[in-house]
């Protein structure tokens, strides 16, 4: 098992919040993914992470759309932590959502991903970025790159 496996595997079995396992919780899961990695995520949900995560100069805007995804798939199988993220305003929903993009691809060459959820999004890897989010807002779809971690081998 790669080492990016077991961190995130640690992750989404943890509960940042008592009750609720990361699995239900994507930005529990981000909180605990982040402590494992030694960076620190604002304690709040979704939305406000990500506001944070947009002003913070440890990440990278790679930008929102198909290029972004592209480059976004890139660093990720040069074993980077790049997140994809969406708020509420901008999905049209009630909450926003964060999750790790990682170096594999689904039989049909899309990107997987990994996140918990509160609804169907939830993914231990095993689901395409497009069975996360909706493949009509990835001009939407925001992927930010963390600097100076790696997140490492994943199998």
């Amino acid at each position: 098992m790669g080492e990016a496996n077991a961190k995130l595997d640690g992750a989404y079995g943890e509960s940042w919040v008592k009750g609720t396992p990361n699995a239900k919780n994507c930005s529990g899961f981000m909180k605990s993914l982040g402590r494992k990695l030694g960076i620190y995520l604002v304690d709040d949900v979704a939305d406000k992470m990500i506001e944070k995560i947009d002003r913070d100069p440890a990440w990278e805007p790679l930008g929102t759309g198909k290029l972004a995804m592209i480059a976004a798939t890139h660093h990720a199988q040069a074993k980077r932590l790049v997140i994809a993220a969406v708020t509420s305003k901008e999905y049209k929903g009630s909450e926003g959502h964060v999750a790790v993009l990682l170096p594999k691809a689904a039989k049909n060459g899309e990107p997987l991903v990994y996140c918990g959820s509160t609804g169907a999004a939830q993914s231990p890897g095993t689901k395409s970025i497009f069975q996360v989010f909706s493949r009509k807002k990835l001009n939407m779809l925001r992927f930010y790159l963390y600097r100076s971690t790696l997140l490492g081998t994943y199998d």
